[in-house]
């Protein structure tokens, strides 16, 4: 089957408007932007609708390239956050396998979960301790730009499921992420050291 056949067989986005990927935040190795820019190329073959929304002050054209559909934002003032987040139809946050990934929580996805946009992230540090796959988000390998092209695929196709998805992370964030629930157990937790 062709390239433009398989495309022709996907269902259609409504009102053939563009199914826009967000990511925010750094260019550094273990946020593994190859693997997204790669994920991305093949995405389009199959989406010629997809964009590429990169958000951060680390991002320059000439070290993403000049691949088509790939928006440069730059760096986002705090008011206006959640706002482009929101206007985006999924988030993704990778990661890849390093130490640094290994143990540091990507902190993105506190304004991400916030958002209730669906979010793709890379199995990584306490990720997938703490969530389901296709509960709260959809889990990926690091380093895997064929499993990130299909968790996009699925979220474009299967926009009410990854909605869902979407809008039950931000009410786990909401019951696990509240700062009075985190502050009064670590409050609790000194006293009983203390007495």
């Amino acid at each position: 089957m062709t390239e433009v056949a398989k495309a022709e067989s996907l269902p259609s986005l409504p009102n053939s408007s563009p199914f826009q990927i967000g990511y925010l935040g750094s260019n550094a190795q273990k946020d593994d932007l190859k693997s997204l820019l790669k994920a991305f190329s093949q995405l389009k073959n199959e989406i010629p609708r997809a964009e590429l929304n990169l958000y951060g002050s680390y991002f320059n054209k000439s070290s993403i390239g000049a691949e088509k559909g790939v928006k440069v934002h730059g760096f986002l003032n705090r008011s206006s956050i959640q706002k482009t987040l929101k206007a985006n139809d999924v988030l993704v946050a990778t990661r890849n396998k390093h130490e640094y990934s290994d143990y540091g929580f990507p902190s993105k996805l506190t304004e991400y979960f916030a958002s209730k946009q669906p979010i793709i992230a890379s199995r990584s540090s306490d990720i997938p301790r703490l969530f389901k796959h296709k509960e709260q988000l959809y889990l990926i390998d690091p380093e895997s730009p064929n499993q990130l092209c299909e968790a996009l695929k699925w979220c474009a196709l299967n926009k009410s499921e990854a909605c869902a998805m979407g809008q039950r992370g931000y009410q786990w964030a909401l019951e696990n992420w509240n700062s009075e629930l985190v502050l009064n157990s670590w409050y609790q937790a000194c006293l009983r050291h203390v007495k």
